[in-house]
């Protein structure tokens, strides 16, 4: 609790006892003078609405010191996701440089094999600069840069861990949301969803979101592996509360503000999420 509510809580507690010990003394000598009598039943009123207003004002200032404390911590939960989306398309640029980088070298060494009439090795060489191509170039999933950054860098965690994904995006060309929100619901589903699966114990673990126009709508569907033997109770079993012991509420508020609703439904071995957003 703030220091100013302390301190202000201290002044109102030594009125309170002072009142209470006129009641003592007004109490002993109302018999001797009627005036006690007075001052008795005034200290007596003064000390219960005292009480009442302190116990007002306690709750009051707890209520919105805890108000604050959430929406800060909220806020810089959003700043650090934020963070996160940036770093995120900055390492796709430089993966996409790199990549560049070595198709054209991979191109030079090919165009010196057809100048030196080495067809075979120029074959080879073709073949695999395409092999190398369809492994290492980029995938888009949707018509949204940064929701495909996001995707696919979540993608290669996923894949690093044996977990197989698949994405089935249908975005409309307008909507009216925010593109940050929209990222931060792909970026917190695929961040839950990755922390399930390692947890899951699941041979095969996987992901799968879709994502298509319903009415005036966005409806946002993952589903992806879970351990059976842990019910779902709304709470993250994240150690590092900061990067992600927010997901599901960042979600909540962000289908809140757009109208939307969500749904987490606990199917044992797997696991549901529904995100309605509007678009419209």
């Amino acid at each position: 609790m703030k220091k100013k509510h302390t301190q202000k809580y201290i002044l109102i507690f030594v009125i309170l006892t002072l009142c209470l010990s006129l009641i003592y003394h007004s109490a002993l000598y109302s018999d001797i003078r009627p005036i006690y009598s007075l001052y008795t039943s005034t200290t007596s009123v003064l000390a219960i609405a005292g009480t009442f207003y302190l116990l007002y004002a306690i709750t009051r200032d707890t209520m919105k010191d805890a108000r604050q404390e959430a929406e800060l911590l909220a806020l810089e939960q959003q700043e650090k996701l934020q963070k996160e989306q940036s770093e995120t398309l900055a390492g796709r640029r430089r993966q996409t440089l790199a990549l560049q980088q070595d198709m054209q070298q991979k191109l030079n060494v090919y165009e010196e094999l057809m100048e030196h009439k080495e067809y075979e090795k120029a074959a080879s060489c073709l073949d695999a600069l395409t092999d190398s191509f369809q492994q290492e170039r980029f995938h888009p999933v949707c018509n949204n840069n940064l929701i495909n950054a996001i995707l696919n860098s979540k993608r290669q965690i996923a894949e690093q861990h044996g977990i197989r994904t698949r994405f089935q995006l249908l975005l409309p060309e307008k909507m009216n949301i925010e593109n940050s929100d929209l990222s931060s619901i792909f970026f917190n589903l695929m961040d839950n969803g990755i922390e399930s699966c390692l947890k899951s114990g699941a041979d095969k673990p996987f992901i799968q979101i879709t994502a298509k126009p319903s009415a005036n709508f966005l409806a946002i569907h993952m589903v992806n592996s879970k351990d059976p033997s842990q019910k779902f109770n709304h709470k993250t079993n994240k150690t590092d509360s900061w990067s992600h012991g927010f997901g599901l509420a960042i979600i909540e508020d962000i289908a809140d503000r757009y109208d939307g609703t969500c749904q987490w439904v606990d199917d044992g071995e797997m696991f549901e999420s529904v995100v309605m957003v509007g678009v419209g």
